[in-house]
């Protein structure tokens, strides 16, 4: 999940090391259709730690999805955050890690034809530019996870089923959203639909992260 406004200008700890960690992709090979996972530090009302809670709650040093695409031989990324949906370089995303750890899923099967399907439906993402689901409960807005989650049940792979929040956190950790959705309501206007089944990164038990149908090929440390 994906909440805080990117200053361009502010680079994260991958920036000096951004090159050699592109390369090290590229000669992987990174393909269409890779998954990259990455904590974030969206912040809720009265700056609370949202997107680190979420991480704690769901028992992942993730919180955050995207999706590759190749345009021949250059990897791009398909970022949806709440700027809304962005076509980036690698190169440049690897800026906006937030902390040095990153991991890259695939498909434990994929072939050229399923290749082509993702890349179709990444395209009419870029195409169709929704903006971000602030409440992720927006039928005609995305959010990260959700996007990834999107794409693989239109091309006839769904990855994981959707959970209530309920059903993911413990008792205490469901009050403590509770309460920071009700201080968002104040301050943003918006809050979480906790009766919403909902997509996250989580781990290898729970959440996209323990899919049978993905395995990791790469992780940053």
């Amino acid at each position: 999940m994906e909440t805080h406004k990117l200053n361009l200008f502010d680079f994260g700890p991958l920036h000096d090391s951004r090159k050699e960690i592109d390369q090290t992709l590229r000669n992987l090979p990174l393909q269409t259709g890779d998954i990259l996972y990455r904590a974030s530090n969206a912040k809720g009302p009265l700056g609370l730690p949202f997107s680190r809670l979420v991480g704690v709650i769901t028992k992942s040093a993730y919180s955050h999805a995207a999706i590759v695409l190749m345009d021949e031989n250059e990897p791009l990324v398909l970022e949806v955050n709440d700027q809304g949906t962005l076509k980036l370089r690698l190169i440049d995303w690897l800026d906006t890690c937030y902390t040095n750890q990153f991991s890259v899923f695939r498909l434990k099967k994929i072939d050229d034809e399923l290749k082509s399907k993702i890349e179709n439906e990444i395209q009419k993402i870029f195409h169709d530019d929704p903006d971000y689901d602030f409440t992720f409960s927006d039928p005609n807005k995305f959010y990260c996870t959700e996007a990834v989650s999107y794409i693989y049940s239109k091309v006839g792979t769904p990855l994981v089923e959707p959970e209530t929040i309920k059903e993911v956190a413990k008792p205490y950790a469901y009050w403590i959203l509770k309460i920071g959705s009700w201080l968002f309501s104040i301050f943003s206007d918006t809050a979480l639909n906790f009766n919403q089944k909902m997509y996250y990164v989580g781990n290898s038990k729970k959440g996209m992260m323990s899919s049978s149908k993905t395995y990791e090929v790469y992780r940053h440390n």
